[in-house]
């Protein structure tokens, strides 16, 4: 895959499920934050975001994924990632930022099953 960052976005019956592929890095992180800013504050409550297609993200990413997820918190609505790489996860291991979000393995509208899941990768 080429440089760069591809965002596809599904809604469900109750949620939205935002796919991303390729970089998430700082040249692509605005565009994370412009598709899940409108998204974490009035739609459906809840937004998953599918990470297994990164190939790679750095701080600047998080920082958009942090945020997303602050504004989710605060409008009452939940924001899910769904693990990816091994060397994705590791970014969030090592910026100590794992904890700070909800994890889940689907991308449906159901809870997960299994509560250690909600720890992230590891």
């Amino acid at each position: 895959m080429p440089h760069g960052l591809r965002v596809d976005m599904e809604q469900r019956a109750s949620s939205y499920v935002v796919t991303l592929s390729g970089e998430l890095d700082m040249g692509s992180a605005p565009q994370v934050a412009r598709v899940l800013e409108p998204l974490v504050v009035d739609s459906a409550p809840t937004i998953t975001v599918d990470l297994r297609g990164l190939s790679f993200i750095d701080a600047s990413g998080l920082r958009a994924l942090l945020r997303s997820n602050r504004a989710a918190v605060d409008a009452g609505r939940v924001l899910r990632l769904i693990p990816g790489r091994p060397e994705v996860a590791r970014v969030f291991e090592l910026a100590g930022v794992r904890d700070a979000f909800t994890w889940t393995e689907a991308a449906d509208d159901r809870p997960d099953p299994d509560p250690t899941v909600a720890g992230g990768p590891r």
